[in-house]
């Protein structure tokens, strides 16, 4: 009976593994993290590219996932404190100099008490938007609700 390879050939075993590669367990911690705290998320997908590099790992499209989802989550925060600083800068526009004659009362001293509450009241009003706002975004803890709130992807 005669073989089915020629003489000068051999067989060799397959280049790659049998065994399935495992996934990265830091890569897919810093893409969920990402989306719900996006320093952490950042830190992590860092570490999981790196560990994913030499390629015994699967999960380096996780990472930079992570990655981008972080780098957004830090953009659109920087964006929010931007606005909310600059709309606290803007608030005072009566720049306008008072005069008054000798003998003459100045009232401009004079506070009215109303005026300093509504504006208190304003700046928190402002103040629990924003926090709520960034609650929102990243699906966390609201303050009327004691649960842990998600937004579906």
């Amino acid at each position: 009976m005669s073989t089915p390879y020629p003489p000068n050939y051999q067989l060799v075993e397959p280049a790659y593994s049998s065994t399935p590669q495992e996934t990265d367990k830091v890569s897919v911690a810093g893409l969920v993290l990402a989306l719900l705290f996006w320093p952490a998320g950042l830190a992590l997908s860092i570490v999981g590219i790196t560990r994913t590099s030499e390629g015994q790992r699967r999960g380096r499209g996780l990472a930079i996932a992570g990655i981008v989802v972080s780098s957004l989550g830090a953009l659109f925060f920087l964006i929010l404190v931007a606005v909310i600083a600059g709309s606290e800068v803007g608030e005072d526009t009566d720049s306008t100099p008072r005069t008054t004659e000798v003998g003459e009362a100045d009232d401009s001293a004079e506070v009215d008490s109303t005026a300093v509450k509504d504006d208190a009241a304003a700046a928190a009003a402002s103040e629990a938007a924003a926090a709520a706002a960034v609650a929102a975004a990243y699906g966390v803890l609201s303050p009327r609700r004691s649960s842990v709130s998600f937004r579906p992807l």
